[in-house]
């Protein structure tokens, strides 16, 4: 299963030739001409990528763009990053800042979500916050659920705990939620 993950997800997301990183503590400073591999403890990537961009370590945090799919798996994932293509992510917790031009799935104990998500979103969390918004549908399976921001889409909650939403919250198309409590809004 982790060697389909790992994958290009489209044969366009690799225009040039690939790079590939290890190392216990990394910094890639040098921007990738097409998919980039990266494993190790603590990873950080502050140079552009032209393709795909895959991570496996303890700590990622991704700043600079990604014109292809993101694929990050780690305990603790920070990406700040524009993400041209599709995102995967899997960590204890995940903070996502930067937008996000197609998909994104995480799955995670906690996951924060900035990122503005123009396609499908599918969270899966013990606490999930969705604080800008999506353009497209959403999906969130957790326990405690915050919404924030203007949604494009349906929206379909299932908490085991609450979910809340943010004052000025607007929601376009269909809010279908679960949950043993009434959504605060």
């Amino acid at each position: 299963l982790l060697a389909i993950l790992l994958m290009p997800a489209s044969a366009d997301a690799a225009r040039g030739p690939a790079t590939f990183s290890a190392g216990r503590s990394l910094v890639a400073a040098s921007s990738s001409p097409g998919n980039a591999y990266r494993a190790g403890i603590s990873i950080i990537n502050t140079a552009p990528v032209a393709g795909d961009l895959s991570v496996i370590g303890g700590s990622i945090v991704a700043t600079a763009p990604i014109l292809g799919d993101a694929l990050l798996l780690g305990g603790s994932i920070s990406s700040q990053a524009t993400i041209g293509g599709d995102a995967r992510t899997v960590g204890g917790s995940i903070t996502l800042g930067g937008p996000i031009s197609g998909d994104l799935v995480a799955l995670g104990y906690s996951v924060n979500d900035a990122s503005r998500t123009s396609g499908s979103t599918f969270i899966v969390a013990l606490n999930t916050t969705v604080s800008n918004g999506a353009a497209g549908p959403i999906t969130v399976y957790g326990n405690t659920v915050s919404l924030a921001g203007d949604f494009a889409g349906n929206v379909k909650v299932v908490a085991i705990g609450r979910l809340s939403l943010a004052p000025g919250t607007t929601i376009h198309g269909k809010l279908i939620y679960e949950a043993p409590e009434e959504a605060s809004i």
